[in-house]
C-alpha cells in the first residue's frame, strides 16, 4: 500500500485519528483539506515524486520550483531548489520563504 485517504464529518475525530496514525511506524500522516487525513507509506509523499520525475526528465534540483497551500505539499516545498515568496507560506506553516530558503 503506498496511499489511503480517510475523511471525517467532524474536525475533532479527524485530530484524533491524525494523531494516532502519526504513532505507526512506517506511515506518514497529513492532509490538504479541513476533514480530510492522507496516509502515505513512509518516504511516500510529493517531494520525493518531484524529485523522481526530475531525474528522469534530467532537471536539476536548482532548476525546480515548487509552490502548493497545504500541509500535504511541505515535502515537495521543502525538496525543490528554489521557492517564491508566496508558495510556501501556508505549507509550511504561514512563514514566508524567500527564494532558496529551505528550513
Amino acid at each position: 500500500m503506498d496511499k489511503v485517504q480517510a475523511f471525517f464529518a467532524c474536525a475533532r475525530e479527524k485530530e484524533q485519528a491524525f494523531w494516532r496514525i502519526r504513532e505507526i511506524e512506517g506511515v506518514e500522516a497529513t492532509g490538504a483539506l479541513p476533514y480530510n487525513i492522507e496516509v502515505n507509506a513512509g518516504g511516500i509523499n510529493k517531494g520525493e515524486a518531484l524529485l523522481w520525475l526530475a531525474g528522469e526528465l534530467g532537471i536539476r534540483r536548482e532548476e525546480i520550483l515548487a509552490f502548493g497551500d497545504g500541509a500535504n505539499d511541505a515535502d515537495m516545498i521543502r525538496m525543490a531548489g528554489r521557492l517564491s515568496e508566496r508558495c510556501g507560506a501556508s505549507a509550511l506553516g504561514g512563514r514566508v520563504l524567500r527564494d532558496g530558503e529551505c528550513t
